[in-house]
């Protein structure tokens, strides 16, 4: 099947209602004392019977240089995802690259690619370390952050063979901080090793087809439409869609939407991507420092690239 298809799922988006604010900080704010000042206030008798007031003691507050740290409960503010409907069921895209699905307390991303950095350091390319770690430290506060049960990977959990790889320890320590979640992975075609890794993973083969979703690796995946039976919407990732802000000079990860396909962000922050230019009908997600954000729709007429 080709990466387009003709098949028209209407995506229709909620705003959120709420912005959740449990999240504090501390802050340290200056202490103040209280002193007796007292102030003469002398007023011009307005009439012959108006008396002049008398003198007024007045408490005022007076601040020192003293300091002291004091504990201020102040709402942070909270990416708020974006709540598209696709193929009739609620989820979330959230600006760290994910889809969270309600209904299964499920997390799914595409294109993590553990390892990438390892196999270009081996063939002498000098990258800084780090970047695995920090990748797995997003993932964590997404499952705290949504309450998913299971994490999915869509493919391309890898990125190469397993010889050499600095990442191998920091994957089994976050696995047993989160050995109460289902982690299940879709076989990407970067995944050749997956299968004798023994990552503490469940193996679900290049498809699976769970309600009204069809999930894959790559778009032209997708499962043809059967006569009789509800077309299943497509949610892939491999082709690590982008959006050129203009004005920005630079490139920024995004969902895209498409009749009948959700095309996932790359999650891995160490990757290449591949420039979108929606048609009609497509909706286009970016991902900035942490937020999703709606774009327009395009204005292209149907069938025009």
């Amino acid at each position: 099947m080709s990466a387009r298809d003709d098949h028209v799922d209407r995506n229709v988006f909620a705003a959120p209602d709420t912005l959740p604010t449990d999240r504090v900080s501390t802050m340290t704010v200056p202490a103040t004392t209280s002193t007796s000042v007292t102030t003469e206030t002398t007023a011009v008798p307005m009439g012959p019977n108006e008396p002049a007031p008398a003198t007024a003691t007045a408490t005022a507050p007076k601040t020192t240089t003293a300091t002291a740290t004091a504990t201020a409960k102040l709402p942070q503010p909270v990416p708020v995802p974006v709540t598209p409907t696709l193929g009739g069921e609620a989820v979330e895209l959230h600006g760290e690259r994910a889809l969270y699905w309600p209904a299964r307390r499920r997390l799914l991303i595409a294109d993590l690619h553990l390892g990438k950095a390892d196999a270009f350091r081996r063939a002498g390319i000098a990258l800084p370390a780090g970047g695995s770690a920090h990748d797995l430290a997003r993932i964590g506060a997404l499952l705290e952050a949504t309450g998913a049960r299971e994490f999915w990977v869509l493919g391309d959990l890898l990125h190469g063979a397993l010889t050499d790889t600095h990442w191998r320890g920091q994957w089994d320590a976050w696995r047993a901080r989160h050995a109460a979640v289902e982690v299940a992975i879709l076989t990407g075609n970067h995944d050749r090793a997956l299968a004798a890794a023994g990552l503490d993973v469940v193996l679900l083969g290049d498809a699976v087809d769970d309600g009204p979703f069809a999930l894959r690796h790559a778009p032209d995946d997708a499962p043809l439409a059967r006569e009789g039976t509800p077309a299943l919407h497509t949610l892939c990732g491999h082709l690590h869609p982008v959006v050129r802000m203009p004005g920005l000079g630079r490139r920024l990860p995004a969902f895209w939407l498409r009749p009948g396909i959700t095309v996932l962000p790359a999650f891995s922050a160490f990757t290449g991507g591949v420039p979108i230019d929606p048609a009609a009908g497509e909706t286009l997600v970016a991902c900035a420092g942490g937020e999703a954000i709606l774009l327009p729709p395009s204005r292209r007429l149907p069938g025009r690239r």
